[in-house]
């Protein structure tokens, strides 16, 4: 397995990252076993991975649970990287500092290593979500914090605050829009890119 140190920080995360969106069942990938799911996440730390990419809308907190439960039955949680997000429905402040605690007390975790934006929202400034979240990394629940799906007009919106660690977007061989404008962007201002759907659902 390969490793990759985010410049400037203390984060070495595996360059396969776990996505646990589909080891929950819910209406995008339908029923799942959770013996087989788990089975999954442990052939996966077996290769070396260390990196696990979760969220509340995922089986509507049950990724969550699992993964939480995975990592405190297995003794992983210290030397593993736990990335969650932000419910899209819960962007105003109060909801973002109440949504992490949900994530921590599902995770089984008193602090999270990113804590990302899952969409931005059009009916909350991004500056008041944004402010939130770096308030949450001065209150120590998360180490890093990032975005997802933000594009380059929601980015010079919120660098002026702090700058994102990462930007998580779909990126692979059939959809490769984000070459043209938000990848330069994230390459000008060293914001890390995590890619979901490489392999476009295994098209």
């Amino acid at each position: 397995m390969k490793y990759h140190q985010f410049p400037n920080t203390e984060l070495t995360v595996s360059q396969l990252c776990f996505g646990c969106w589909g080891v929950s069942s819910d209406f995008h990938w339908g029923d799942r076993i959770e013996q087989e799911s788990v089975q999954a996440m442990r052939a996966a730390v077996d290769e070396g991975v260390n990196f696990f990419d979760t969220a509340p809308v995922y089986g509507d907190g049950h990724s969550e649970t699992l993964v939480g439960k995975f990592l405190a039955e297995h003794g992983l949680r210290e030397k593993t990287i736990v990335a969650s997000k932000v419910r899209p429905d819960q962007m105003r402040p109060d909801d973002v500092q109440a949504c992490c605690e949900e994530s921590l007390q599902r995770l089984q975790t008193d602090y999270l290593d990113l804590y990302q934006t899952h969409w931005s929202s059009r009916d909350v400034p991004l500056e008041e979500t944004w402010g939130a979240m770096i308030r949450l990394k001065e209150q120590g629940k998360v180490r890093h914090i990032g975005v997802c799906n933000m594009g380059v007009g929601d980015l010079d919106e919120i660098l002026p605050q702090q700058s994102p660690l990462t930007n998580q977007l779909p990126y692979n061989l059939l959809w490769r829009m984000i070459e043209a404008e938000i990848l330069p962007r994230c390459i000008e201002h060293a914001i890390g890119v995590l890619v979901y759907s490489p392999l476009m659902h295994g098209m």
